[in-house]
């Protein structure tokens, strides 16, 4: 049997966090909320960062907290990440979003996901290039 290493297993659970989100948007449902959607497209950000930083066999804190995570990849040289620094508006959903109504909605939905998609796409680039 063979294991996954740690990087492997983050971005596998950040594509499924994805493809979660991407089919509850498509959902119509009176029980669904958006906060549900942005969860996962928050976990998903936040796993795939985990993932480049666990690739590049570095340390990185246990936290919700993807301006942290964007911060490390910069500084250890995963500069493309620099141009999805908007991403960290989903931080709230990680714990708050889950818990209590944030009140706040975002307008952009159909925007942020695109920019998950290319940064999907980097993502798994790097870390398997062609």
């Amino acid at each position: 049997m063979e294991y996954l290493k740690q990087y492997e297993i983050l971005f596998k659970k950040a594509k499924s966090d994805i493809t979660a989100a991407k089919i509850l948007y498509k959902e119509e449902n009176e029980f669904l909320e958006i906060d549900t959607i942005l969860f996962h497209l928050q976990q998903f950000v936040e796993k795939s960062l985990k993932s480049l930083l666990a690739y590049k066999n570095v340390h990185f804190p246990k936290t919700h907290d993807n301006e942290i995570l964007f911060t490390k990849c910069s500084e250890i040289g995963i500069k493309f990440v620099e141009k999805y620094l908007e991403l960290t508006i989903l931080d709230d959903y990680a714990v708050e979003g889950r818990y209590e109504d944030i009140g706040e909605s975002i307008d952009n939905l159909d925007e942020i996901l695109k920019l998950i998609e290319l940064l999907l796409e980097e993502v798994e680039e790097y870390i398997y290039p062609k």
